[in-house]
């Protein structure tokens, strides 16, 4: 998830499911509950874009939405039911600095604009399909064929598949996992693929029920740091 410590605020206008919502954020932890097709899952793509956008170079906050919402139009993000001329907008607060992005829908083009940030931290995004368990090939798969996978699914496989030198966190809090997976995390970059060893046996990833998974994908990235 993005760094709400740094992100302080957010505005969507006509943008997907929103027509005009401001948020306030807290220090720590937030959370949004609403029911399905209220767009919480367009506003953390949102706050995602932005940030990895500028944790990264050569990138345009466009070039990342697109991505993330899987079009080459971006004047699909307009809105549905709104007239010809209006445009989106999504603004916000990081770390203290303002930015902005507008996109106006002018036929069958879209002109869009943003500003520019410094440098920040780059975030993690975990998307609500799992992809522990669909590891095997995806990588080169995704690189080579057009897959109907966002980029969001993209950058949790390349982070998981990671091998950091120099990541990691306290060993209790990859202990703690270790006890609720009942199992050692293993992953074999020949395969492309995960295993959780228990002292049962060796289990390919997709055997292993979901809620582990989610859990396992937690204590990977752990791992990486």
């Amino acid at each position: 998830m993005p760094d709400y410590r740094s992100h302080q605020n957010l505005r969507l206008q006509n943008f997907t499911a929103f027509s005009d919502a401001t948020l306030e954020f807290v220090p720590g932890v937030n959370v949004f509950v609403g029911e399905n097709g209220t767009g919480k899952t367009h506003i953390l793509k949102a706050l995602y874009a932005v940030q990895l956008t500028k944790a990264r170079d050569g990138r345009s906050i466009s070039d990342t939405l697109g991505d993330l919402f899987q079009t080459r139009n971006l004047a699909e993000l307009i809105r549905l039911g709104t007239a010809e001329d209006v445009w989106a907008r999504v603004q916000g607060s990081y770390d203290g600095q303002e930015w902005v992005w507008d996109v106006l829908r002018d036929h069958d083009k879209w002109i869009g604009t943003e500003t520019q940030l410094r440098k920040v931290e780059r975030p993690v995004f975990i998307p609500a399909i799992d992809m522990m368990g669909h590891t095997k090939g995806f990588l080169a798969a995704y690189n080579e064929v057009q897959l109907d996978f966002d980029s969001a699914c993209l950058d949790i496989v390349t982070l998981m598949t990671l091998e950091r030198k120099n990541g990691g966190r306290p060993p209790e809090i990859a202990n703690g996992l270790a006890k609720l997976l009942g199992g050692e995390l293993e992953y074999e970059e020949n395969t492309g693929r995960f295993y959780l060893a228990t002292p049962a046996g060796r289990l390919p990833m997709p055997l292993v029920a979901e809620g582990l998974r989610k859990i396992a994908t937690l204590a990977r990235l752990i791992q990486n740091g």
